[in-house]
Formats: structure tokens, sequence, C-alpha cells
């Protein structure tokens, strides 16, 4: 079964974070929202998104063949570390 992770960064666009993860979802296929910092994420018009898990949680593990991430500079940071 595939599964997908969609990470999402803090002042992500809240449309493109949670678009793909709606469409994935409704496909039937297993899609886990992983935030950079935390579970909990702030996104660009300070709406809050909580997601399943967190980068620092799962590290490595997430054991997906796709993965989604949210445009804007939050994520190009995060990732950079």
């Amino acid at each position: 079964m595939t599964k997908v992770a969609v990470m999402i960064a803090p002042g992500c666009e809240e449309i493109e974070a949670l678009t793909p993860v709606d469409v994935f979802r409704r496909l039937g296929i297993e899609t886990t929202m992983v935030g950079l910092d935390d579970r909990q994420v702030m996104g660009a018009h300070q709406i809050a998104l909580t997601c399943d898990t967190s980068l620092a949680e799962v590290g490595e593990g997430l054991g997906v063949r796709l993965r989604g991430l949210s445009r804007r500079l939050g994520w190009r940071k995060g990732i950079a570390r």
C-alpha cells in the first residue's frame, strides 16, 4: 500500500498544505501530516494546523514512498538543518 508524508512547515500556505492531504486521503492513500518542528504548526494566515506527528518524533522512520513539502520559506530553513 502506498504511504505519503506531507511535511508542514511554520508559515506555510494553509490551502497548499491541506489540499494534497485531502486529495490523497480521498483516494484511499495512507497520508501522514508531519510538522517540521512540532505537531502544532502556525500557517501564514495565523491558522493553526495540527499534524499527525512531527519530524522529531518519527526521524527517518516514516517508511513512505513519496514525501510532499509545503512551499514556503519556513520549510527550506527546516530542511537545511
